[in-house]
């Protein structure tokens, strides 16, 4: 019997947790925004910038190899603001091939803040990365996987740049995730 009340204890407080894990980035995303955009728009800080910047740039700087997930959810929540202010979810940039085109795209619909509260009400990170990591964000944020080799000669580990695809970026943060839905 008290081996049964423990493990429905471990059962239940995984429950309650499970929505929090399934939201990490997204969750930490959202607070680094947020946290960013109201600090700053603060009379209180005024002579205060260098010191909110090197704490926000410690906690939201992009691990090279790793992931961060404040890093990582607030890039990508800039990234759907952007795209959604300049109207680039639209079919008709989905038509443009020309990166140059792309570029230039801007309908200014300023829809970006309506975009981040719907990925933030519906979202999960599971879709968060399948809908929004693509190479368009890999790009401007200069992000890439990493892989690792053993170097004889210098008996030592080496990492290198594995690929700068958006399809194995996503790959990776997919299977970083704590509980993937497959």
């Amino acid at each position: 019997k008290w081996m049964k009340a423990v493990v429905n204890i471990i059962r239940d407080t995984a429950l309650y947790f499970a929505p929090q894990i399934r939201t990490k980035t997204v969750n930490e995303g959202w607070a680094s925004y947020w946290h960013e955009i109201l600090y700053m728009n603060d009379e209180r800080i005024k002579g205060h910038e260098s010191a909110f910047a090197k704490i926000n740039a410690g906690v939201t700087s992009i691990s090279r190899v790793g992931l961060n997930p404040y890093a990582i959810g607030l890039r990508l929540l800039h990234h759907i603001k952007e795209k959604a202010d300049k109207g680039k979810f639209t079919y008709e940039f989905q038509k443009i091939y020309n990166q140059e085109e792309r570029n230039k795209f801007d309908k200014d619909l300023n829809k970006g803040e309506k975009a981040i509260f719907d990925v933030r009400t519906n979202f999960c990170d599971f879709t968060l990365f399948n809908t929004f990591v693509e190479q368009d964000f890999v790009d401007k944020y200069n992000l890439f996987t990493v892989g690792k080799q053993f170097n004889e000669k210098e008996r030592v580990m080496e990492y290198y740049v594995k690929s700068r695809k958006a399809e194995d970026y996503k790959k990776m943060l997919i299977d970083s995730l704590y509980h993937p839905p497959y």
